[in-house]
């Protein structure tokens, strides 16, 4: 179950990069052809950027349990 609205504008952005950058392997049914449609079409791919910020700045944080004395 979804705790939060979904963007279709994203969805569609997401969709759109992804059948850009991987090959479309869908039809291949053997497991190492495919791997190696995919390998070579990361290989091809241009290289991407640097990070902008840090890789666990949009993870969710968790909140902090109350602090002192309990009650039992």
């Amino acid at each position: 179950m979804l705790h939060y609205k979904r963007n279709p504008a994203a969805e569609a952005h997401g969709k759109e990069w992804k059948e850009r950058s991987m090959a479309n392997t869908k039809k291949v049914e053997d497991k190492q052809e495919r791997k190696e449609l995919k390998r070579a079409a990361r290989k091809k791919a241009a290289p991407k950027g640097p990070r902008t910020g840090a890789r666990g700045a949009n993870k969710a944080q968790v909140k902090k349990a109350s602090r002192g004395q309990s009650k039992r």
